[in-house]
């Protein structure tokens, strides 16, 4: 609470020195706070990690790059020692690409088609301790079929982890 009036105080005088600045130079200043729904990622981290969160849920309707943030979060709990997967559901593997440095790797589509087992779909994130279920190469239609599968993957996967991160995309 402290924190945050400190901030609430200290805040009005950063943007008239911001604005000060910008006139002074010509330019525009864009404060760097989120807007409503978004979230900065050390809150988020802080507060998953402080209420024990199962699940975290991100929707990225921003598309693709917004995607970076659920990456982000995950590998920062799983950073602060708590075992973490994240579980790609974008059509384009927007979240575990950049953990896996490859779109090629079975995952979600492969286990509700019944191609592969959880052994087979979990890969460890190359630079953290994180691990991910990217989308995977089987035929998402086909998958689709299986959708009602979901809620028991995800029963199973918050038994093994401490959180589980699905990014869901747009």
């Amino acid at each position: 609470v402290e924190d945050r009036a400190a901030e609430a105080q200290a805040e009005p005088e950063a943007a008239a020195a911001a604005q000060a600045t910008a006139a002074a130079t010509g330019e525009d200043v864009e404060r760097a706070r989120p807007t409503l729904g978004e979230v900065e990622i050390d809150k988020a981290v802080e507060k998953l990690i402080t209420t024990g969160a199962a699940r975290a849920i991100f929707v990225s309707p921003e598309g693709d790059e917004a995607a970076a943030s659920s990456v982000l979060v995950a590998r920062e709990v799983s950073d602060a020692g708590l075992r973490v997967l994240l579980l790609d559901l974008t059509a384009s593997g927007a979240a575990s690409r950049p953990m896996l440095d490859s779109g090629l790797f079975p995952g979600i589509t492969n286990l509700l088609a019944s191609e592969a087992q959880f052994s087979d779909v979990i890969h460890p994130d190359l630079y953290s301790d994180c691990h991910v279920i990217p989308v995977g190469t089987a035929d998402p239609v086909r998958a689709m079929r299986a959708a009602d599968r979901l809620p028991i993957i995800m029963q199973s996967l918050t038994t093994a982890y401490d959180l589980v991160v699905v990014e869901c995309g747009p």
